[in-house]
């Protein structure tokens, strides 16, 4: 009673008399949409990785992983932060430095006049220089089987506990295992430190008991642009280590150098995601738009945003003005990708430079800037006194495509279907009208459409307005079908973005209202 999987069994040569069983896995593909909450960020840290992204959900997460809110000016911890106040929780940040940056480190002495071990963080920058590494007694030790413990904290942190490492001549090698390999059954290896021992010390046990590490630097002081956007060789850096993380949109953290921006719009349209760049604080309208006009952007990939957001810095205790940067990102990443992020609350602001001046826009200034593509940050919007976004469109100026909220459905729908149709290539089709291949991979199109379609609630109207989907012999025909070609064709209207809201009013003593109208 053999049992096959389908496409195993060729029952045209079954051989001996038997009963075959041939499993068939469900027939009906289902397409998930890919996440569009994820944001990617770029810049400086006092701690974490160089050059590689790290996942990001919490505010604990990045000072975790980064370190605390530096005044620095590409610092990806306070871009991050103010993200998350707009509801940012998937976020991929990587760490880049100016070369210098540098691991906080100690030495153990021995208990002659030499030394024990090195004891070097894991990481460079400035957190390391607050590491403490202390060996005690272990919790099982005796005079006769001393054992022994060594415990590194980082302040604000749990310690990381190492216990019962054996001591005698061994106790060195012990002690190294356990430090940077773990202890198996008990405990991974270190996140905080490396320990390496010295080649002509006792190992037998330290006299120093307690060391603070000290030495790291950050690397911070002259990141450029070159370093944020980085290399795109076999050891990727900078903006391409963002490269396969699935990032919906990205910044690089306080970079205001508009000769970023064509670098950032190619990386954005080869990974089908959002590039969001800053103006220099103080660029005027007119500015703006001779620097965007200049440079020659104009691409539904990327949106220039003006005007420095100023916000409280709670751990460094004073007011800063930064760049929009970290606040445009986390309100995208906080909406749903048919939504404009234009017109809607930003949180945690203060003022921007053009508020806190008293220098309000006019109308032929926010249709200067409107026209040419270039958002920005200002209070009051359309919705009321709030701090958001004055529009929601891209740099492009082709109005099919320039609303933000077409970079993003776009992006979604491409990649989703992407992600899940190559299920459909080596197999096989037919010139028969009712070609199943053709149709399993219609009816997966189309059911993904149509969840996107219904509204999730009773009062709502989905992520799309209509679709039309066509797989069939009018566009497969008998010789594309033999060259191995499946055509398939679909149109999806979006849904449409109100930016003009006309309302007449007729009003007077003399004007007479139908009596139907009447509530």
């Amino acid at each position: 009673m053999p049992v096959y999987p389908q496409g195993s069994l060729n029952t045209a040569a079954l051989g001996s008399d038997d009963i075959y069983v041939v499993i068939v896995p469900p027939q009906n593909l289902v397409i998930q949409g890919i996440a569009t909450n994820v944001g990617g960020i770029v810049g400086t840290g006092a701690w974490g990785p160089v050059d590689t992204p790290v996942v990001l959900g919490t505010p604990a997460d990045v000072k975790g992983w980064f370190g605390p809110i530096a005044l620095t000016p590409h610092d990806l911890v306070t871009d991050a932060i103010l993200a998350m106040r707009q509801g940012a929780n998937n976020l991929r940040a990587v760490r880049v430095t100016d070369g210098t940056d540098t691991a906080a480190s100690a030495n153990l002495a021995d208990t002659g006049s030499g030394v024990f071990a090195h004891v070097t963080a894991r990481y460079t920058g400035a957190v390391g220089n607050a590491i403490t590494f202390k060996i005690d007694p272990g919790s099982n030790s005796t005079p006769t089987k001393p054992t022994w413990k060594a415990t590194i904290n980082r302040p604000g942190y749990a310690s990381e506990v190492f216990d019962r490492i054996p001591g005698g001549a061994s106790f060195g090698p012990y002690l190294v295992s356990a430090i940077n390999n773990g202890q198996s059954g008990l405990r991974g290896p270190s996140e905080l430190v490396r320990l390496a021992l010295t080649a002509e010390a006792s190992h037998e046990a330290p006299s120093q008991n307690l060391v603070t590490l000290v030495g790291g630097s950050n690397g911070d002081g002259a990141v450029t642009s070159a370093i944020q956007l980085g290399a795109d060789g076999f050891v990727r850096t900078g903006m391409y280590a963002l490269r396969g993380t699935g990032v919906q949109h990205f910044i690089l953290a306080g970079n205001t150098d508009t000769a970023t921006w064509s670098s950032m719009i190619a990386f954005a349209v080869s990974e089908g995601c959002h590039a969001i760049g800053a103006f220099p604080t103080a660029t005027s309208s007119q500015e703006a738009v001779a620097t965007k006009t200049s440079l020659g952007i104009d691409d539904w990939h990327f949106t220039p945003v003006k005007d420095f957001v100023s916000f409280f810095d709670s751990e460094n205790n004073l007011v800063r003005s930064v760049t929009p940067l970290g606040t445009v990102l986390g309100i995208l990443c906080n909406q749903s990708p048919e939504q404009s992020p234009g017109n809607k609350p930003l949180q945690g602001l203060l003022g921007t430079e053009r508020t806190i001046a008293g220098v309000p826009y006019s109308k032929a200034e926010s249709d200067l800037l409107t026209n040419a593509g270039i958002n920005y940050v200002t209070n009051p919007i359309p919705r009321g006194a709030f701090f958001g976004m004055r529009h929601g469109l891209n740099s492009s100026t082709d109005p099919a495509v320039n609303g933000i909220n077409y970079t993003r459905m776009t992006n979604f729908l491409a990649y989703s279907l992407a992600s899940r149709l190559g299920a459909f290539v080596e197999e096989l089709q037919s010139t028969h009208p009712d070609d199943p291949t053709r149709r399993k991979a219609e009816n997966a199109i189309t059911n993904f459409l149509e969840k996107l379609r219904t509204p999730a609630s009773p009062d709502g109207i989905g992520m799309i307005d209509s679709y039309d989907v066509r797989m069939d012999l009018s566009n497969n025909s008998p010789q594309s079908i033999g060259q191995g070609y499946l055509i398939g064709y679909g149109k999806v209207a979006y849904l449409s973005i109100v930016r003009w809201f006309l309302f007449y009013l007729e009003g007077g003593q003399t004007v007479v209202v139908p009596s139907a109208s009447q509530p």
